[in-house]
C-alpha cells in the first residue's frame, strides 16, 4: 500500500554505482523488472550525460562546505551533521515504456547511509545511497495511476496511430467485439 501511495519507487545504489536493491514498483515507472537490474550497475540505466552527476552524488564528500573539507566520514555519520549526507537531484533514467522518449526525468531525494549487513573487510563502513524516485514533471500527468483497465496508444501529429498497448488489442479486435468502420473512398 505504501508503494502504491509513492507514486515513484525506493532504490538503494552503493556508492560505487552498483543497483543493491529497488522496489518492484519501478517496473510501473521505467519497465525494467526489479530482478533484472538488482546487481546491475546504474550507470548502464542513466543517460550518458548524468553519469558524471550522478558519481558526484553518490560519493559522501561531495557537497562538503570549505570548512568541513577535512571531516572523517566517522565524524560525518553523527546525527548533528548527517543533514551533509542528504541529496535532493534529477536523472533522466532509461525507460522501456512507450510513453517516453526512451528516457525518464527521476527526482531522487535521500541520504548516503551506511549499508549494513556487508561482509567488506574495509576501513570505512560500505555507504549507499537510499533514495525515493519519482518522476520529475507537471503533477496532473503523474497523478493518473497506470492500471489494468486504462488504454495507452502512441499516435504520429496527424493523429495516425503508431502502436497500441495490448489491451487494447485484445478489447477491440476480438471477434466479438464491434468493428472499427472502414473510410469510404471520397468522404472526409
Amino acid at each position: 500500500m505504501f508503494l502504491q501511495a509513492l507514486n515513484g519507487f525506493i532504490i538503494i545504489l552503493t556508492c560505487e554505482g552498483e543497483v543493491f536493491f529497488a522496489t518492484h514498483t519501478i517496473e510501473s515507472y521505467l519497465g525494467f523488472h526489479q530482478s533484472d537490474i538488482v546487481h546491475q550497475s546504474v550507470y548502464e540505466l542513466v543517460h550518458s550525460e548524468d553519469r558524471e552527476e550522478l558519481q558526484r552524488q553518490l560519493l559522501w564528500n561531495t557537497f562538503l562546505p570549505t570548512e568541513l573539507t577535512g571531516i572523517q566520514l566517522a565524524d560525518a555519520l553523527v546525527p548533528e551533521k548527517s543533514a551533509l549526507l542528504d541529496r535532493s537531484f534529477t536523472i533522466r533514467f532509461r525507460c522501456l515504456l512507450d510513453n517516453t522518449s526512451g528516457f525518464l526525468r527521476l527526482d531522487i531525494r535521500g541520504k548516503v547511509k551506511v549499508l549494513h549487513g556487508q561482509n567488506k573487510k574495509i576501513e570505512e563502513p560500505p555507504l549507499a545511497l537510499f533514495a525515493f524516485c519519482t518522476p520529475f514533471g507537471p503533477p496532473s500527468m503523474l497523478e493518473i495511476p497506470h492500471k489494468e483497465n486504462m488504454f495507452k496508444s502512441k499516435h504520429k501529429l496527424d493523429f495516425s496511430l503508431v502502436s497500441m498497448d495490448q489491451n487494447i488489442k485484445n478489447r477491440c479486435f476480438r471477434n466479438d467485439c464491434v468493428s472499427i468502420p472502414k473510410k469510404r473512398s471520397g468522404m472526409a
